[in-house]
């Protein structure tokens, strides 16, 4: 695999993500420093469960679709 960099590619990042970007920010600026810390801990924590989640459905759909195949 070769990465290669892509000139001007963050630009292009920002126009897709920056609406989003500025609505969370301006739903986290309605909570107190202590409660974002609390919020970002629980996505911290809970991003690896919902991918690991997403991995157990997977493979479970993997397997009904073999079986009835």
């Amino acid at each position: 695999m070769v990465v290669e960099a892509v000139p001007d590619a963050l630009a292009g990042v920002e126009e897709a993500v920056g609406p989003a970007r500025r609505r969370i920010g301006e739903v986290l600026a309605g909570y107190t420093p202590e409660q974002q810390e609390l919020l970002f801990d629980y996505f911290r924590r809970a991003a690896p469960a919902f991918r690991a989640a997403t991995e157990e459905i997977r493979a479970a759909t993997q397997e009904r679709k073999s079986r009835k195949g």
